[in-house]
């Protein structure tokens, strides 16, 4: 039994036919070497032009020589009674002239050269103002050089006027730009240090009222502090004055010091111990030991001064009181 092909014409599907139909289709051109085909005894679901399928192969090599043998002309012989010189036709020889097409592109060479002659020009006449001035000089100098050589090339590239336009160029506005340069240069420094000046006086004036505006701002918030101590009547200011002088309570005698320092002697003998003292509204501190002492002044008078403990925690609401020794 022959195997079974598809093929797909004008995107219908067609078959399954006989190979040998399919071969005669293709042979007769009724198909194209290009139609998609598929076998369907082998299973296969992928199309495949005809021209690539091994089984038609031979086919379409078979085909293409007989179509090429056709379409050869057949050779005619002519005799011509002309003797063979006079049938001799002379060779035609083309001669390639390139002195136009050279002529082009070296105008063409030496109008780039030109543009980038004058572009290198502008830039070394630019880079004077260049307010760096080591840096400004080699720039010059650099572009004018590149300029320069750029004329010379020129001379060579059929822009002769062009060339020594540049050059005349060079020689002359290059000077001149940079001692106008040197001119504007205090000018430029000038400027700057008049709005270096403006900055930092600007700067001043902003510190300066910053530090105006914290002032008043502080002085709000103390006067704030006083006038919500005055409403509560929780705190009232102990004159340091009267606390300044030798106090005397059971265990010892302790001493304040107009410097804020602090001595006390205790009865038991041991050394005197130091700190320092200070006066927070109505609270005594002593500071500066292992130990950190806070007292509420209950009481002050120029002959008794009694406190109540604060910290340390273990002592807290322990009364002392001290009477002044004269």
């Amino acid at each position: 039994m022959a195997t079974q092909w598809q093929y797909l014409q004008d995107g219908q599907t067609i078959g399954p036919i006989d190979e040998d139909d399919l071969r005669e289709m293709l042979a007769s051109g009724d198909l194209k070497p290009s139609t998609p085909i598929r076998c369907t005894d082998l299973g296969e679901s992928a199309w495949r032009p005809a021209k690539s399928v091994a089984e038609f192969k031979t086919l379409f090599a078979a085909t293409s020589i007989a179509l090429a043998a056709q379409s050869a002309p057949s050779p005619v012989l002519v005799e011509s009674a002309k003797p063979i010189v006079e049938r001799l036709q002379p060779i035609p020889v083309t001669i390639e002239h390139k002195g136009p097409v050279e002529a082009i592109t070296a105008r063409e060479e030496g109008a780039s050269v030109v543009t980038w002659m004058w572009r290198s020009a502008l830039m070394a006449w630019a880079v004077c103002f260049l307010p760096i001035p080591g840096l400004s000089t080699f720039l010059v100098w650099l572009f004018a050089a590149i300029a320069g050589t750029l004329a010379f090339v020129a001379l060579f590239k059929n822009r002769v006027g062009a060339g020594i336009a540049g050059t005349i160029a060079l020689v002359l506005i290059t000077p001149a730009m940079w001692f106008l340069s040197l001119a504007v240069y205090p000018l430029l420094i000038g400027s700057a240090a008049v709005v270096d000046a403006q900055n930092q006086q600007q700067r001043r004036v902003q510190s300066n009222s910053a530090r105006t505006q914290a002032a008043v701002q502080n002085q709000q918030r103390q006067l704030r502090q006083r006038e919500a101590q005055s409403r509560a009547g929780t705190k009232r200011n102990v004159d340091e004055t009267v606390v300044v002088g030798r106090w005397r309570d059971q265990d010892g005698i302790c001493e304040y010091f107009s410097t804020y320092s602090l001595i006390c002697h205790l009865n038991s003998g041991a050394p005197p111990i130091e700190r320092r003292w200070s006066l927070n509204g109505d609270l005594l501190e002593w500071h500066g030991g292992a130990k950190r002492y806070v007292y509420r002044v209950v009481e002050l008078t120029p002959q008794q001064m009694i406190l109540e403990n604060v910290l340390p925690e273990a002592a807290r609401g322990t009364r002392w009181v001290e009477n002044k020794v004269n």
